[in-house]
């Protein structure tokens, strides 16, 4: 990546965590590009070249929701055999985030429902919505 490469960053902050003990790992920092191009240019640069800060490497990755940050987890034994053996490994982002298009309302409901029952997620949405619908309707 080139120097005179305005990094536009909006915000820059520690992740909302407990500091670490001494002898752990920082907190990650995370940084909010302006710019998507220029985000996935610190990245890519970042990944093909080793840095250092005060003795100590500094990784660079993106930001993954929680339910993405999982799912990588899962395939983490896997990429470190793979690293072993000198075979390159990526994720299959696609697989991990790919979007769910539901043709029917009630099928959109009972999928939903289900994401939050695996979730542990109990906020109930749909009750407002089913509500919403039946307003003005006789029954």
């Amino acid at each position: 990546m080139s120097e005179d490469i305005k990094l536009e960053i909006q915000t820059a902050h520690r992740a909302p965590a407990p500091k670490p003990q001494p002898d752990k790992p920082p907190r990650a920092i995370i940084v909010n590009f302006l710019r998507f191009e220029v985000k996935e240019n610190v990245i890519k640069t970042a990944w093909r070249t080793a840095m250092e800060v005060k003795g100590r490497r500094v990784t660079f990755d993106h930001d993954y929701s929680s339910e993405v940050a999982v799912k990588r987890r899962k395939y983490a034994g896997l990429k470190k055999c793979l690293k072993d053996k000198g075979i390159r490994f990526q994720s299959p982002m696609d697989t991990l985030r790919r979007p769910t298009l539901l043709q029917r309302l009630e099928a959109a409901r009972k999928w939903t429902r289900l994401r939050r029952q695996e979730r542990g997620d109990n906020n109930e949405m749909g009750v407002r919505e089913d509500r919403h619908r039946n307003e003005g309707v006789d029954e």
